[in-house]
C-alpha cells in the first residue's frame, strides 16, 4: 500500500527490518513494529510522510458497513498519526478523518485530545455532524475519557 503512494518505498528491507521476530507478537505489538518500520523507512519530513500514509489508503466503507478484520490492515497506520503527527495538526488530522473511514481512528485522536485540545474538540464538533457514520463514531468514542 505504501509503494504505491511512494514508489522509492524499500519494501524488501521494509520487510526484513520489521517483520524479523513478527511471527511471536500479538496483533498490537505486530503493528506497532510496522508502525515503527513506517517512522523508519518514511521520509524523515513528518509532514510529507504522514500525507504519504493517507494516500496509501484503500477505498472508504461507506455507509454504516462492517468491515470486520479487514479494517485492522489499518491499525500500523493509525499508531504511525498517533505518534508521528502530533506537530502537524492539520495533516494529521486529514490523516485521522481519512483512516476512520477505513478502520477507526477513536484510539489515535486522543493524543491530539491531550496535546492540541481546544483545535481537536473543534474538529469533532464538526465532524458531529459529517454525513459518514464511521467519522460520527470516532467523535464519540474518541472523545470518551476511557474505554471499557
Amino acid at each position: 500500500m505504501i509503494e504505491s503512494a511512494h514508489p522509492g518505498f524499500d519494501v524488501d528491507d521494509f520487510e526484513a527490518f520489521r517483520l524479523d521476530g513478527y511471527d511471536e507478537l500479538e496483533l498490537t505489538p505486530r503493528a506497532r513494529q510496522i508502525a515503527g518500520g513506517l517512522a523508519d523507512f518514511l521520509p524523515s519530513d513528518r509532514e510529507r510522510a504522514l500525507r504519504i500514509v493517507t494516500e496509501s489508503l484503500d477505498e472508504r466503507i461507506e455507509g454504516d458497513e462492517l468491515s470486520g478484520m479487514a479494517g485492522f490492515t489499518y491499525l500500523p497506520h493509525v499508531i504511525f498519526v498517533a505518534e508521528h503527527g502530533l506537530d502537524h495538526f492539520e495533516t494529521a488530522i486529514a490523516a485521522q478523518y481519512e483512516l476512520t473511514t477505513r478502520f477507526t481512528a477513536e484510539f489515535s485522536i486522543r493524543p491530539y485530545l491531550e496535546r492540541h485540545r481546544a483545535k481537536t474538540l473543534d474538529r469533532l464538533h464538526t465532524w458531529a455532524r459529517d454525513p459518514n457514520a464511521h467519522v460520527r463514531r470516532l467523535v464519540s468514542e474518541g472523545a470518551r475519557p476511557r474505554l471499557p
